[in-house]
């Protein structure tokens, strides 16, 4: 269980887990490891065999069938260490293989920690860019009334006019690039990058520094 101080990452995060195909290779490469290691384990244990079965003869007196039983036990002496080593090896594959899930699950909490901080990042950056538009808007607003009160210039008009036409430039790169990291971040999750994915207006409270 990841823990980043914040219930709707954490909740991203198990679900891109899930919905990972690559991981879903990973665990399934640890299943086959560990039936490798019990199976490399099973050699050094003796193997027991046993069988029961109607002769079909009858004793004089008594009419039901005669059953035979046999029990065999076989069992490798392992006097060179093969038998251990490749239950070492096993072992270590099986380690191994364990590891390589652990780095997918922990590349896949990061991959989706980054997105959902970036998202975070470029909604807050497209907040902004709504308030310097509404700046820049109302500063119009305030030059056409002086301009028709003869206090300030058409040229200062102009000026306003192109300062609110960049401000809403700006404003849709913004939105634009707040889209892509909705739809990379939805990816990521498994699901259809359509932008629907809402990231929060704040990043959460970091804890203090450690004394």
């Amino acid at each position: 269980i990841y823990t980043f101080g914040d219930p709707q990452l954490e909740a991203l995060v198990l679900e891109a887990i899930r919905n990972n195909p690559n991981l879903v290779l990973a665990s399934s490469q640890v299943d086959t490891a560990s039936a490798q290691l019990r199976a490399a384990g099973a050699a050094l244990k003796p193997t027991i065999n046993y069988g029961l079965q109607a002769t079909g003869q009858q004793i004089p007196g008594k009419p039901e069938d005669v059953y035979a039983g046999n029990v065999s036990v076989s069992w490798e002496a392992d006097v060179w260490g093969r038998i251990r080593y490749q239950e070492s090896a096993a072992g270590e594959a099986l380690a191994a293989t364990q590891a390589d899930y652990d780095g997918a699950r922990l590349a896949i909490a990061s991959a989706t920690a980054k997105g959902w901080f970036a998202a975070i990042q470029a909604r807050m950056i497209l907040a902004l860019s709504d308030d310097i538009v509404d700046i820049y808007t109302q500063t119009l607003g305030v030059v056409n009334t002086k301009h028709e009160v003869g206090q300030v210039t058409r040229m200062d008009v102009s000026l306003a006019q192109a300062d609110l036409r960049k401000a809403e430039a700006s404003r849709l790169q913004a939105e634009i690039a707040y889209q892509e990291v909705q739809r990379a971040l939805e990816t990521l999750l498994g699901r259809y990058p359509s932008a629907q994915l809402e990231a929060r207006e704040s990043f959460v409270a970091v804890p203090p520094p450690i004394p």
